[in-house]
């Protein structure tokens, strides 16, 4: 399946290029525009595009995990035992661009093991095509927490204050409850709160005070 892949990728290019005989002429200040335009004809084909996305993917999951690793100076190896659970033979797999299966959990502890972000979410193409635009290894390394705020004092150090996993995540569901509450309650007319029932039709319904609690406002 992945070989097919490649193939349609490579095959989509070609007639592209032999359809475009004079575009390699063009200057550089407009080869950008150009290799957009290109680009976005390309993805106009369903199968192309899943292919790209799939290549953008994994390829570049293991061009990252690689440019991470070396930046920092560490052997596969290395990376391996800070990911604790990980041997230097998985670690070579992660960094092999055909390898390819990834799961959230081995990305997670990259992460950690990087002490780095993770995003994880789906996006349309205008977005997508200008996060993966910019390849080089400079674009791909990204920096540990304590490297760019302790180090340069931009936060205070709280690592020594007690914190659990639970902790966090109750903080979490805290803020995202907060941001439904401020998205969906919308005002009030005469004590009343309106509120975005989220039905196809987006109508508003009423609620009053009296009649819910400020927890009963959350979606379930």
């Amino acid at each position: 399946m992945r070989s097919y892949l490649k193939m349609l990728v490579n095959k989509q290019e070609k007639d592209e290029d032999m359809s475009n005989p004079t575009e390699k002429s063009i200057p550089a200040s407009a080869g950008m525009r150009v290799a957009q335009t290109s680009l976005v004809n390309k993805l106009k084909n369903k199968e192309y595009r899943d292919a790209y996305v799939e290549a953008n993917i994994m390829q570049g999951l293991a061009h990252q995990i690689r440019t991470n690793r070396e930046n920092r100076d560490w052997s596969q190896h290395d990376l391996a035992e800070k990911c604790k659970s990980s041997s230097q033979t998985s670690i070579s797999r992660l960094e092999d661009p055909s390898y390819g299966k990834y799961t959230l959990s081995t990305l997670i502890k990259l992460a950690s093991a990087f002490d780095v972000a993770l995003i994880v979410k789906f996006v349309p193409y205008s977005k997508f095509l200008v996060e993966t635009e910019k390849k080089a290894p400079k674009y791909l390394y990204a920096q540990s927490f304590d490297n760019e705020f302790i180090e340069n004092k931009t936060v205070t150090d709280f690592s020594s204050e007690k914190t659990t996993k639970q902790d966090i995540l109750s903080m979490y569901h805290t803020e995202v409850f907060n941001e439904i509450q401020s998205n969906f309650i919308v005002g009030s007319i005469d004590g009343k709160k309106i509120r975005n029932n989220c039905d196809l039709d987006n109508k508003f319904i009423f609620i009053s005070n009296s009649e819910k609690s400020e927890d009963e406002y959350a979606i379930h």
